[in-house]
């Protein structure tokens, strides 16, 4: 904003001001009804949204903790995990190792196609 703008908001602030103190109690009483008239009557206490931030607050709050506190992993026995060619030759070490001449000599000599 510019220094003029700045000038005219503080006037005008000033006149409001000013108008406000001179109008009679009774101006202000009747604004009121009538702006409560047209509001359908005063806004109930219980219904303004500031009542009900602590309880939603709250409800989320509740709702995160519990949908984290669900979504937790399970501590269960830790065992290392073994690679595929790990877990073959533990289950099937004796047979391999009965064959390995057999396994070397395939890999020293490459099939052939017949036909």
């Amino acid at each position: 904003m510019t220094r003029f703008d700045e000038d005219w908001i503080k006037r005008m602030r000033e006149v409001y001001e000013h108008r406000e103190r001179e109008m009679p109690p009774e101006v202000f009483q009747a604004l009121a009804r009538a702006r409560n008239r047209a509001l359908g009557g005063p806004v109930p206490r219980f219904f303004r949204p500031l009542f009900f931030m602590p309880a939603v607050a709250l409800l989320a709050a509740v709702t995160l903790a519990v949908f984290f506190w669900i979504r937790l992993p399970v501590p269960g026995p830790s065992r290392p995990q073994l690679s595929r060619a790990a877990q073959m030759l533990t289950r099937e070490s004796p047979k391999l190792y009965e064959h390995l001449a057999f396994y070397r000599w395939l890999a020293d000599h490459p099939t052939q196609k017949v036909g």
